[in-house]
């Protein structure tokens, strides 16, 4: 799928891998994901890293581009071709190399 909101669709290098990590200034694990993410993503020519600041979201935004995620961080995966590969939370998003395709 393609992102739900426009905001990232527009964040999104073509060509590219791209990893968007949702997190929040009060979210603990957000702020140990974050550099583990910006280290990854410095190793690799073809991923891109975007960050996106929940803090101010209000519930309803937050329900609406977050569905079913019942705790952060949260990290989509989009291919080459624009397309969600997956979505992990919490403390999967620290296994993200896993689900992020290998280089080329």
């Amino acid at each position: 799928d393609a992102p739900a909101d426009p905001e990232v669709a527009r964040l999104l290098v073509p060509g590219k891998i791209n990893l968007v990590d949702y997190w929040a200034e009060w979210c603990a694990p957000c702020k140990k994901l974050g550099p583990q993410l910006e280290a990854y993503a410095s190793g690799r020519d073809d991923v891109v890293l975007h960050k996106i600041d929940t803090t101010p979201w209000d519930t309803a935004k937050y329900a609406a581009l977050m569905p079913a995620q019942p705790e952060m961080p949260v990290l989509d995966v989009f291919g080459t071709d624009g397309k969600l590969i997956r979505r992990v939370s919490g403390g999967a998003c620290f296994d993200f190399a896993a689900v992020v395709p290998p280089a080329p």
